[in-house]
Order: C-alpha cells, then structure tokens, then sequence
C-alpha cells in the first residue's frame, strides 16, 4: 500500500494505559483484536502492547499484559467521560471474551 496524506487533527489525543491479567495461554494479540473490535469508529487511532509480566507476583498460569489506547476524534475533543465510557466497555468485553481482569493496582510495584 502506498501511504497517503491526511491531515493532522487539531483536537488533542488521548493516551490510556491498561494492565490486564489472564490466563497465559492466551495470546496478546487476541485482546489487541478485541480491543479493536470494540472502541467504536475511527476513535482508536494506535494501539500499543508495552509490557508483559510473568513472575511470582502473579497466580500460577497467569501473565499480565500493559497496553496502551490512543484515542481522538477529528471533529471535537473528547470527554473525560467518553473516554472512560471506551476504556469501561473495552474493559467489559476483554473480561466477557478472555475472562481478563484489570491488574490490581498493588501489583503494579514490580521490580
């Protein structure tokens, strides 16, 4: 594919991170594809795996993946409020298709 010019917006871009813990043997990029299936239009404009952890603050079996959701619209700026109304439903569906849970906030001290 040959690249295009688009131009850049003037709205500002947001950036979320999220740790996800789930069970080892499912591969990251099934989340990524569910997160991408699930942030509406072309809101979503990057997605970034950061971090993967697996170690003895973790369950055995489990692993925890930290990505980050970059997320504008072209035509306003977005909401505090409609931003985590994304960030809640990605939640939601990566619990519902890959029994994934947010990592606990106390786990993120890791050395």
């Amino acid at each position: 594919a040959i690249p295009h010019f688009a131009p850049l917006s003037k709205f500002p871009m947001i950036r979320r991170d999220l740790a996800i813990l789930l069970d080892e043997s499912i591969p990251s990029q099934a989340l990524l594809d569910t997160v991408k299936s699930t942030v509406p239009g072309a809101l979503l404009r990057d997605l970034r795996l950061f971090d993967l952890y697996q170690g003895e603050h973790l369950g055995v079996g489990q692993k925890s993946l930290a990505f980050a959701l970059f997320l504008q619209d072209d035509e306003r700026t977005l909401t505090d409020e409609e931003v985590e109304e994304v960030v809640e439903r990605v939640v939601e569906q990566l619990e519902n298709q890959h029994n994934a849970k947010l990592r606990d906030e106390r786990l993120t001290k890791i050395t």
